[in-house]
Order: C-alpha cells, then structure tokens, then sequence
C-alpha cells in the first residue's frame, strides 16, 4: 500500500469526532489514509481547505472571465415563474428581469 517516500501525517482531533468519522469511513469503504489522501489533493488542486467557500468570506469578489462565462450561461438557461400565463408561466431571468425593472423603474429592456 505504501511506499519508502510516503510521509506520516500527525494531527490532533477529538476522539469522538475520530470514531464518529471512522465509522461513516468504514460504512463507505474508506480508511483514514484515504481521506487525508484525498484532502490533501484536494487542497493541493485548488489551493484551498474542501470546505472553504469565495461565498462565505466577507468582502470584494473578483470573477475570472471563464467564470463570468459560465455565470452568464447559467443566468441565460434560467427559468423564472410567472403568474402571467400569457407568457406560457416562465420567462428567462433576463426577461424577467428586464420586466421587473421596466415595471418598477420605467427602465427601457
């Protein structure tokens, strides 16, 4: 399984969290070694902790152009419901957006 280069990794956690996550390890399959192993590709791929979320720290966000992209598309394929049947019950977030805006702001779409 391991190998002369494989490092040993020493960490403190309180030993109910360690049986407790012990036991959903061996209900799934998985050692211990295979969860540090995982996180620590994890943090070494995307530099940052797996539970770590842009989302959830205070302050400025700044958006790469491949994430305005997929943004965009997402915001474009979004349905949003209606009470205006006539308009078959759902418009994109665009449109309904720019209803919004036209209806409280007179803004033109």
């Amino acid at each position: 399984m391991g190998t002369k280069s494989d490092a040993i990794v020493a960490a403190r956690v309180p030993e109910e969290i360690k049986e407790q996550v012990n036991a959903v390890l061996t209900k799934l399959g998985y050692t211990p070694t295979q969860l540090i192993n995982s996180a620590y590709r994890y943090v070494m791929e995307f530099h940052q902790l797996p539970f770590e979320s842009s989302a959830l720290k205070p302050g400025k966000r700044v958006l790469d152009s491949d994430h305005k992209h997929k943004l965009a598309e997402e915001l474009d394929s979004l349905q949003v419901c209606t009470y205006d049947y006539s308009k078959g019950g759902t418009l994109t977030f665009k449109e309904a957006l720019a209803e919004k805006r036209r209806k409280e702001y007179g803004a033109k779409p």
